[in-house]
């Protein structure tokens, strides 16, 4: 099982993936300088979803006996601004 990192760019509601990618974690964090992101599902808005601030970490997981997909989860924040995202894969 590998352990892939990458960067993601924010223009509006961003999916992580386009292609399935089941994950049995995933960790996401706002770089500092970066305005303040929203995790969430399809319907993540500036309002909507769980808030990260600047220099902070949100970790997805450990799915013990479950997995989420990368097709699944959302950002939203300013565009352009680029968010680093780590994941296990499945």
């Amino acid at each position: 099982m590998a352990f892939v990192s990458v960067n993601v760019t924010l223009s509006g509601a961003t999916q992580l993936s386009a292609t399935r990618t089941p994950c049995e974690q995933i960790i996401i964090h706002n770089p500092t300088g970066n305005a303040a992101i929203r995790v969430g599902d399809s319907g993540v808005s500036a309002t909507e979803g769980i808030p990260v601030a600047a220099n902070a970490t949100l970790t997805l997981g450990s799915f013990i006996g479950g997995k989420v997909d990368l097709t699944e989860v959302y950002l939203h924040g300013t565009d352009a601004e680029v968010v680093r995202v780590a994941y296990v894969p499945f």
